[in-house]
């Protein structure tokens, strides 16, 4: 029974096969701006305890240590794009 999966969900998951089965000996992983742009994405690769070297788009804001975001209530938390997926 086959499911839909975007090729980000895909990357994710062959991702974190390849790492449990231990095929690689890498630390280190390389993505285009496609990849680099989502967030879901660069966090599984952390959950890995793997680095990333990531290209991301122009306008891309980032930072060095992750913000603690801080809302009035639970729906400004549950609307903003980077708190979807923590």
């Amino acid at each position: 029974d086959l499911k839909f999966a975007t090729k980000l969900d895909l990357a994710r998951e062959m991702l974190r096969t390849v790492v449990k089965s231990g095929q690689i000996e890498g630390q280190w992983v390389t993505c285009d701006e496609d990849y680099g742009k989502d967030l879901a994405f660069l966090d599984a690769i952390d959950e890995l305890n793997l680095y990333y070297l990531a290209d991301v788009l122009p306008q891309t804001q980032v930072w060095l240590e992750r913000p603690l975001w801080k809302f009035q209530n639970m729906e400004d938390a549950d609307s903003h794009p980077n708190v979807k997926n923590w």
